[in-house]
C-alpha cells in the first residue's frame, strides 16, 4: 500500500521560539509552515494553497488569532482552523471561537504528543471534507452529464419521432395511391371485359344491320325502278332511308369507340 503524503500545517505565532519548537517536534509527521503574524500567514496561505490545517495563537500584536482565523474562514472555508490560547484568556477565546468557526481551541502550555494527536484529527477531518467535496462535485458533474445526455436523447427521440411520422405519412400516401391504382386497374379490367363481351354480339348485330341495310336499299331501288312509289309512298321511303343511314353511322361510331377502348386497356 502506497504511503500517503504528509499534509501541510501552518503555525502562526509572534514568538519565534514557539514556532521553532513546533517545526522541530512535528516536521516528521507533517509538512510545517510558519508565520509570525496574521498578515504573513495570509500570504503563506496564498502562496501554498495545499495547506490543510491552520493553527494560530490568540494573542498576537496587530491582528489577533481570532481575527486571523476569521479571515482564513472567509477566504479558505475548507481549511481546518485551531486556536491556541492561555488559560487566563480562556473566556475571551471561547467567545471568539464561534466568529471564526474554529474546529478546536487548545490551552497553553501544550504537550507535543497532544498537539500531534489533535493535528492528526484535524488532518483526518480535512481529508474527509475534501473527499466529501470531491464526491459531491463528481455527483454534480454526473448529474450534469446525465441531464445533458437526457437532453440529447430527447432531441434524438423527437427527431426520430418526426422521421417516423414523415415516413408513416409517405407510406400512407403510397398505400392510398396503390389502392387507387388497384381500383383503376380493376375498373379498367371490368370495362375491358364488358367491352369484349359487348363487342362480339355488337359485331354480329352490326353485320345483320348491314345486311338489312343493303336489302332495304335494294328494295327501295326495286320500288323506284318498277314505279311502285305511289303505293309505298315517297315520304315513307325517304324516312326509312334516313333512319337506316343514321343507324349505320351510329353503329359505326359505337364500333370505333369499343375498338379504341380495347386498345387503350391493352396498353401497359
Amino acid at each position: 500500500m502506497a504511503k500517503r503524503e504528509k499534509e501541510a500545517v501552518l503555525f502562526v505565532d509572534d514568538e519565534g521560539s514557539v514556532l521553532s519548537l513546533f517545526e522541530e517536534s512535528l516536521r516528521v509527521a507533517f509538512q510545517i509552515f510558519t508565520a509570525t503574524s496574521g498578515l504573513e500567514g495570509l500570504k503563506t496561505l496564498e502562496k501554498h494553497p495545499h495547506i490543510a490545517v491552520v493553527v494560530a495563537d490568540h494573542k498576537m500584536p496587530g491582528m489577533s488569532g481570532i481575527q486571523f482565523l476569521q479571515e482564513v474562514q472567509k477566504r479558505y472555508p475548507h481549511k481546518i482552523r485551531l486556536l491556541l490560547t492561555a488559560y487566563s484568556d480562556f473566556e475571551i477565546a471561547l467567545n471568539g471561537v464561534n466568529r471564526a468557526q474554529v474546529y478546536r481551541y487548545l490551552l497553553k502550555p501544550l504537550d507535543m504528543r497532544e498537539m500531534r494527536l489533535e493535528l492528526r484529527r484535524a488532518v483526518d477531518l480535512y481529508r474527509l471534507r475534501m473527499d466529501r467535496d470531491r464526491q459531491y462535485q463528481e455527483k454534480v458533474r454526473a448529474l450534469e452529464e446525465l441531464e445533458q445526455y437526457r437532453g440529447q436523447l430527447e432531441q434524438k427521440v423527437a427527431q426520430r419521432t418526426k422521421e417516423l411520422e414523415e415516413a408513416l405519412k409517405e407510406l400512407k400516401e403510397m398505400q392510398s395511391k396503390m389502392v387507387h391504382a388497384e381500383r383503376l386497374r380493376v375498373r379498367g379490367q371490368v370495362v375491358c371485359d364488358i367491352a369484349q363481351e359487348v363487342n362480339n354480339p355488337f359485331q354480329a348485330a352490326m353485320g345483320s344491320f348491314e345486311a338489312l341495310h343493303r336489302e332495304m336499299k335494294d328494295w327501295t331501288v326495286h320500288i323506284k325502278n318498277n314505279g311502285l312509289q305511289e303505293k309505298v309512298g315517297n315520304e315513307r321511303l325517304e324516312m326509312i332511308d334516313q333512319a337506316l343511314n343514321l343507324m349505320d353511322r351510329n353503329m359505326k361510331r359505337i364500333y370505333d369507340r369499343l375498338s379504341d377502348l380495347q386498345r387503350f386497356m391493352a396498353e401497359p
